[in-house]
């Protein structure tokens, strides 16, 4: 190869390293100029209180799980009018998730992308709280994707807005179980009370 043409060579592999730099350079100071630390963030819903939950939703494509309160004791839907004794660990953990839930992670505010972190309304498992099953507006409205880079968190947005944040715990094997593996299997374990309203009375 002509001297000539090791300089040009050298030129455009220099012009490349730069460009390449530039780029990687624009999306570092994009994902800190998006990203806020998570004491500078707030919960989503901070005025929501467990006692104000007296209904959950979890729907995801055609696949929908309902729960709700009657009394002290939570009841999932497994058909049409049909309510079942629900597993208290399972709504615990729901609770427990959402009640104060706070982002670590500020990640996107570009509606376009809600597809790659699988968050548009047909992808994301939509998450509900409401008062009761006849509440005209919900409590809360938090929409899951995809699990984030290291699995243990997972992209949200809250309802229709189209900001993007990453949260820290992923329970979504937990969130889209079906209605079925919601059913407490043990109703009246410890509850004496609850049997005692189920033996039959002597004939009188």
């Amino acid at each position: 190869m002509r001297r000539g043409d090791w300089v040009k060579f050298i030129w455009l592999l220099a012009a490349i390293v730069v460009l390449l730099l530039l780029v990687f350079y624009a999306e570092i100071s994009e994902r800190r100029g998006a990203a806020r630390k998570e004491s500078e963030l707030k919960a989503f819903y901070p005025e929501v209180e467990e006692d104000d939950v007296g209904y959950i939703s979890l729907q995801k494509g055609t696949s929908a799980t309902e729960l709700k309160k009657e009394g002290e004791r939570w009841l999932v839907k497994l058909s049409e009018e049909r309510w079942f004794p629900a597993t208290a660990e399972g709504v615990k953990e729901v609770l427990d998730y959402f009640i104060g839930l706070k982002p670590a992670e500020l990640i996107s505010t570009d509606r376009d992308k809600l597809g790659k972190f699988e968050l548009t309304n047909e992808m994301a498992l939509t998450v509900k709280l409401a008062s009761s099953p006849e509440a005209e507006e919900p409590l809360a409205v938090v929409k899951l994707g995809k699990a984030g880079p290291d699995y243990r968190s997972v992209y949200a947005r809250v309802d229709d807005l189209s900001s993007v944040y990453l949260l820290s715990g992923n329970k979504n094997s937990v969130f889209t179980r079906s209605a079925g593996e919601w059913r407490d299997k043990h109703p009246f374990h410890g509850n004496q009370s609850e049997i005692a309203s189920f033996t039959d009375s002597p004939a009188g």
